[in-house]
């Protein structure tokens, strides 16, 4: 049950950061403290970098979240 609830929440404030134009460094905290698994930091990667391609200057805060998640994932 737990694990399942985690894993929702992880969802949610997934599906937040993908329809958001500037997510909330508020909620990306809480998705990396929220991540079940290694198919969710994949997932939160895939949107990051998705963000990071489509701003012609990304924030600088984004990019490090990629590099740490990069090095997690290894």
């Amino acid at each position: 049950m737990a694990n399942d609830v985690r894993q929702r929440y992880a969802d949610l404030l997934l599906t937040k950061v993908e329809e958001a134009k500037y997510p909330s460094n508020e909620i990306m905290n809480r998705i990396e403290r929220a991540l079940a698994d290694r198919e969710q930091a994949e997932q939160y990667a895939r949107i990051l970098l998705e963000k990071v391609e489509e701003d012609q200057y990304p924030s600088l805060q984004m990019l490090d979240r990629l590099d740490r998640l990069s090095i997690l994932m290894g």
